[in-house]
């Protein structure tokens, strides 16, 4: 028993150290993710004017390829059907590539010229609208000479008369500068200069700016219409790469038994548009 006693003495004791808990690690992961959330959320809140101008920028540069994603979505139930029915059955068409080709060539052959047919039917109601801003464009003349009736100039007092009608009397004018003279030419800018000066600053540049606008966002859609078909073809004939490209991703994010179920819906709510399509 003394033995035993001097072996304690002399064993060291040992200290307690840190052991790693799965549980408690877990729970600290969540907890971070949760405050950095919550730090981006309010960081977001705070800045929520040039974040919403941020987003609306990036979906700008993306429509190009949003609008050719759903052009290629909608045209590729057509591309397979006349691939297997048209070219495969009936013309007995067998190499696959060119099938593909002659399957995609058809489809956008009937889907430009679709388009056609629209741009077709939007281009007098375009013409029309031009037309309008033109006639506006003439009559601006005469909107912007009408002085307001009995209303007094703030800068210099002077009070301008009244007018029955929109246009200048021209006669009137030039029979006062051939009686008055020089005196007469200065009460006839007295009475319209200022009118004329004011009603050309508040509609000439809401005229300009206008136009501008509509002819520069008339001029966008189209180029993003034109990108995007071009975007279409190249998904629609590289449609087997992108989908497995999208099947690596989805398993990359989810788990598998969960990626496997978004893919099986993604199957078959595709199947159901097809059938929708093609009937």
């Amino acid at each position: 028993s003394s033995s035993n006693a001097e072996n304690d003495e002399e064993t060291p004791k040992k200290h307690a150290r840190f052991v790693p808990n799965d549980k408690y690690f877990t729970i600290t992961v969540y907890a971070v993710m949760a405050l950095i959330l919550v730090v981006l959320f309010g960081i977001i809140i705070a800045n929520i004017t040039p974040v919403l101008e941020g987003i609306k920028r990036f979906l700008h540069v993306l429509s190009p390829f949003i609008i050719g994603a759903i052009i290629a979505f909608v045209l590729t139930p057509i591309v397979n059907f006349l691939d297997a029915s048209l070219f495969e059955k009936t013309f007995k068409i067998k190499r696959a590539k060119l099938r593909a080709g002659l399957s995609i060539a058809l489809t956008y052959i009937v889907f430009l010229g679709l388009l056609v047919l629209a741009m077709m039917k939007l281009v007098p109601e375009v013409s029309d609208s031009v037309s309008e801003l033109i006639e506006k464009s003439k009559n601006i003349y005469s909107s912007i000479t009408k002085p307001s009736s009995g209303s007094t100039d703030t800068t210099t007092g002077i009070q301008i008369a009244e007018r029955t009608d929109n246009k200048i009397d021209i006669e009137e004018i030039l029979t006062n500068i051939k009686e008055n003279g020089v005196s007469g030419l200065a009460e006839e800018a007295k009475k319209f200069l200022p009118s004329l000066l004011a009603n050309i600053s508040e509609k000439i540049p809401g005229f300009v700016t206008g136009t501008f606008n509509w002819l520069k966002s008339l001029v966008t859609t189209m180029i993003n219409i034109l990108l995007g078909i071009a975007v279409s073809i190249y998904m629609v004939c590289d449609k087997r790469r992108i989908a497995g490209a999208a099947t690596k991703l989805v398993y990359c994010i989810f788990k598998p038994h969960k990626a496997e179920k978004i893919i099986i819906n993604c199957k078959e709510s595709f199947q159901i548009f097809i059938g929708f399509i093609i009937g």
